[in-house]
């Protein structure tokens, strides 16, 4: 049980580091990658994001519920998701899904 949550935490922390440098290549905070509307690359990184997210819109809305009350069971788990949501790549990519989905 060590060994996997050492895994974890190694895995996490690696995933901190890839997100900050993505968070790095980011628009402002009022635009898109390619202007005022989103495109291909916006709705490219949203949609990789979007399994740390859970946005709403995700699948279509399909796992809405389930992603619910995932977070509501899992405070650890949805504490992490609202800090990722916070950032501002999390803001964007959510901002991409209410903009193209």
């Amino acid at each position: 049980a060590a060994k996997t949550a050492g895994c974890a935490t190694k895995l996490r922390d690696c995933f901190d580091r890839m997100w900050a440098d993505v968070q790095n290549l980011m628009p402002p905070r009022a635009s898109f990658m390619n202007g005022d509307s989103p495109g291909l690359a916006d709705v490219a990184v949203a949609t990789l994001t979007a399994p740390v997210l859970l946005p709403e819109k995700y699948c279509g809305g399909t796992y809405v519920e389930y992603f619910r009350r995932m977070i509501e069971q899992d405070e650890e788990s949805g504490l992490r998701i609202e800090s990722y949501r916070a950032t501002p790549l999390g803001q964007y990519c959510m901002r991409v899904y209410e903009a193209a989905r």
